[in-house]
């Protein structure tokens, strides 16, 4: 959501990493994956202009695709909540919705970052368990 410069920037480092996961494949010591990315803006300058940041990020994040298609290779966006536009579910699912890419873009979900969105930590609004919410002992424990 940076300059034009800033995203251009970004849009190589894709580029870059692209090349890699091709070569990488094409070596056979990657049969498959993803590019990780995310939107390398801190939530507090996100909020500034939360609408105007999400659609540039959405657009940069669309011609990220372009070049990822041009390599064979596809994106994650990564559900981490320092991320700016990406710090909760809601605004991570508005934005990929924004991006419109759904054969190229996905969502990179480990147990670790969807556990903060649940808490809605960077997100309070969008905590899907109440503030008061706590972890019964022996709840995931195999019986």
């Amino acid at each position: 959501m940076g300059s034009p410069a800033e995203r251009k920037k970004f849009i190589d480092q894709v580029k870059v990493a692209c090349r890699m996961g091709k070569t990488l494949r094409e070596l056979g010591v990657r049969p498959s994956g993803v590019i990780r990315i995310d939107s390398s803006a801190p939530v507090t300058e996100w909020e500034k202009d939360p609408v105007g940041n999400t659609k540039k990020i959405a657009e940069t994040f669309r011609e990220a695709s372009l070049v990822a298609a041009d390599h064979g290779e596809r994106l994650a966006a990564e559900g981490e909540i320092c991320w700016g536009g990406m710090h909760s579910w809601r605004h991570m699912v508005e934005l990929l919705e924004l991006v419109d890419r759904p054969k190229l873009v996905g969502f990179q979900a480990d147990m670790s970052h969807t556990l903060l969105y649940v808490l809605g930590e960077n997100a309070p609004e969008h905590r899907i368990v109440p503030a008061d919410f706590h972890w019964e002992p022996g709840i995931f424990t195999k019986r």
